[in-house]
């Protein structure tokens, strides 16, 4: 993460903008980088696996009781950070290995389309259609889906919360059943739209991108929209489902 973190600072905000540098140099790159199986927690296994036709990756604690992963009481469904256009279930694999080992669930990480070839709103498309898939194969009506995401992943995560709340209140019955559980926010990316507050000045060295490559990377994926728009922007929003699951948000 380093490695991408050092290479997205020194590229120029113009190359990053050029989808033909993004996808025949930098994305190659970056996005087959994974954590072998041999450093991941005693225990954590890997599984590559579709969902509804949107691949991923499981990361499956030894703990679990059920023959398939889909099939466990408690699922948490992750969408990685990566600017929306960068890294996979490969880069995220040891930090979600760790999750799996420390809550004891499978983990199901989405690997969504990305921009500059695939923008908004294909990559929260193919995150919402993973959580629909694992639903339509639960193994009985008290499973539990909880869905997550760090940076970009968390927007697309709280999009997709949102979706899934106004959906589940519109219908007459059952709407209780088809929320969410839970979602988990770790420093997520909400607000394309800002880079001028003064922690961007004031956290530049520690920032995963500045500001420039930020707004560079903000607009390949929000295309034709706007970046405050709500849609790409959900941390602007000023209303939400009162039905929207429990968030446990982390930042700093």
């Amino acid at each position: 993460m380093s490695m991408l973190r050092e290479t997205a600072k020194r590229t120029p905000p113009s190359l990053l903008q050029s989808p033909r540098f993004l996808q025949n140099i930098m994305q190659p790159v970056v996005n087959s980088v994974a954590w072998p199986s041999m450093t991941l927690p005693v225990g954590i296994s890997v599984q590559s696996d579709r969902v509804a036709g949107v691949p991923g990756e499981w990361l499956l604690p030894s703990s679990s009781s059920a023959e398939e992963p889909s099939q466990a009481e408690r699922i948490l469904i992750w969408a990685h950070g990566g600017a929306f256009a960068f890294c996979s279930p490969g880069t995220h694999r040891y930090f979600l290995a760790r999750v799996a080992e420390r809550s004891e669930l499978p983990v199901f990480c989405v690997d969504y389309r990305k921009p500059p070839a695939f923008p908004f709103p294909e990559p929260g498309r193919d995150l919402l259609a993973a959580y629909r898939g694992l639903r339509r194969n639960r193994s009985a009506g008290s499973q539990k889906f909880f869905l997550g995401g760090d940076s970009a992943g968390g927007n697309l995560a709280l999009e997709v919360a949102r979706t899934v709340a106004e959906r589940s209140e519109t219908q007459e019955q059952g709407s209780a059943s088809d929320c969410l559980h839970g979602l988990v926010l770790l420093s997520p990316w909400v607000d394309l739209s800002d880079t001028s507050l003064p922690t961007w000045s004031e956290n530049k060295s520690v920032d995963f991108i500045p500001a420039e490559q930020a707004t560079a990377i903000a607009r390949l994926y929000a295309g034709a929209r706007c970046l405050d728009d709500v849609q790409i922007s959900p941390g602007l929003r000023s209303s939400w489902p009162r039905s929207l699951a429990p968030v446990l948000l982390e930042y700093g």
